[in-house]
């Protein structure tokens, strides 16, 4: 029956999609083409992953998305768009200086692969939804349509749920429907492998990576070995390093064959959120196919202090998947105190706060300022937001064995309290779809301010062959 729904809200989010498409394809000048499958085909001035009604200029080469099509998108050295710079005139849209007229219709679609999908999806319009999901409450389908979350009230505390990892899927369906984060405290009983630093040391010691200075981001490059012998080391003054998306090129399940099998064999809820999991929509990508590399990846940092003078292990961020993030290792506190990391994940709806007051505290610069990458809102930036803003985080302390679970569009931050190793893996679901595509504009719009990155989750292409699996 979830897989109905999920079939459901595909055919809900192509639709327009492919109606559009269809009437794209009556232009003249269409031009046919046949879906690439070695490479990930974009837009050649956003990066967007191209799946519908795009433009290709018979001059140049170029394919533009429908959006820089309609946008008249200058191309600039400078690489800064929009607002900041002069629009092409309606008579010269291609970056190469050609006339609209150079630009032709394109698809990927065959007439009758279209009509068929459409007539498809159209009977999804005229059934009842909640037959699909008569083992989910009626609340579960009507919130999914809303595509928002009710907000809390102003004296309700940001507390994140908590749950076991032999919670019926079904029942994680409905929490996670909800929007807010999610804490599995007890993987430890169903989670294998050696996740310590000597483990790493022993088995990659000699293998080069990239650190990042958590206050600087400057890198530089040592051995795994030269890392994790730094761990259990209480310092004081020392820089604070981490090595992130590890492997950073590498499929992780190639890199780390033995603990992929513990990770996919461990994981809460993996029918979500393994890479070959049934409800994560970026699982039904062919094989043949360049699909979304969503993890699993190691995240391994120094502890740092939570004060007003760091920035914490990773700075506030909004991730366009859902993901969950598991602690592994956490050295002790000097004390000898368990260790963990400090998380501040703030609710969906509160991200237009968030940029308003980042604005008013640093200087003006390109770009999203969440989406930059490069605030850590500090104990004190954190209290200016409670008690002026009512914005306030859900707090959470997580330790070795405690998964958290973040949704799609909820900016978040963390702070390792003391040396720890996590591992983190990226997710599609039906829930928070409304989010993913909505940041996914987002991020297309910061990739033509900063000029650099790349549509890597492709959702409408997701969601395609989601439906057609």
């Amino acid at each position: 029956k979830y897989s109905h729904f999920l079939q459901s809200a595909c055919a809900g989010f192509l639709l327009p999609l492919l109606k559009s498409e269809q009437t794209h394809c009556t232009r003249v000048g269409l031009m046919r083409r046949a879906r690439e499958i070695d490479v990930r085909v974009t837009c050649d001035i956003c990066a967007t992953s191209l799946f519908v009604e795009s433009w290709f200029c018979s001059e140049c080469g170029r394919e533009l998305c429908r959006l820089c099509h309609d946008e008249c998108i200058e191309v600039k050295a400078t690489r800064v768009f929009h607002a900041t710079t002069t629009m092409f005139s309606l008579q010269t849209l291609c970056p190469c200086g050609k006339p609209k007229e150079y630009l032709l219709p394109m698809t990927r679609f065959q007439e009758e692969e279209l009509k068929e999908a459409i007539e498809n999806m159209l009977q999804f319009e005229t059934q009842d939804a909640h037959e699909y999901v008569s083992c989910l409450p009626v609340s579960f389908w009507k919130d999914l349509m809303m595509v928002h979350h009710s907000k809390p009230s102003i004296s309700q505390t940001r507390t994140a749920i908590t749950t076991s990892c032999t919670l019926p899927v079904h029942e994680f369906a409905q929490l996670w429907n909800r929007g807010e984060p999610v804490v599995v405290t007890d993987t430890r009983r169903v989670f294998q492998g050696n996740w310590t630093p000597d483990y790493f040391i022993k088995t990659f010691g000699s293998d080069a990576v990239h650190l990042v200075d958590c206050e600087t981001e400057k890198e530089k490059r040592v051995t795994v070995a030269d890392f994790f012998r730094g761990f259990d080391s209480h310092r004081e003054d020392q820089t604070i390093y981490k090595l992130k998306d590890w492997p950073p090129t590498k499929n992780f399940e190639d890199k780390f064959r033995t603990l992929y099998k513990a990770f996919e064999a461990g994981s809460p809820f993996r029918d979500f959120t393994c890479p070959n999991g049934i409800f994560n929509l970026t699982a039904h990508f062919p094989s043949s196919e360049v699909s979304p590399d969503l993890g699993p990846k190691l995240y391994c940092a120094f502890g740092t202090k939570q004060d007003d003078k760091h920035n914490g292990s990773t700075r506030l961020h909004l991730d366009v998947t859902d993901a969950f993030n598991l602690m592994l290792y956490a050295a002790d506190t000097p004390t000898g105190d368990p260790g963990g990391a400090l998380w501040h994940i703030f609710a969906g709806e509160d991200s237009e706060k968030l940029r308003s007051f980042i604005t008013g505290q640093s200087s003006p610069c390109l770009g999203d300022p969440i989406h930059n990458q490069s605030t850590y809102l500090t104990p004190e930036m954190l209290d200016v937001l409670a008690e002026q803003h009512n914005v306030r985080p859900y707090t959470i302390h997580q330790r070795p064995w405690q998964a958290v679970f973040i949704p799609a569009g909820c900016a978040h931050q963390v702070s390792n309290q003391t040396d720890s190793i996590k591992i983190a893996c990226d997710f599609l679901s039906v829930e928070n779809l409304a989010a993913s595509c909505h940041l996914a504009n987002e991020l297309r719009r910061q990739r033509l301010v900063r000029g650099f990155g790349e549509d890597v989750l492709q959702v409408p292409t997701c969601l395609w062959y989601a439906w057609s699996s």
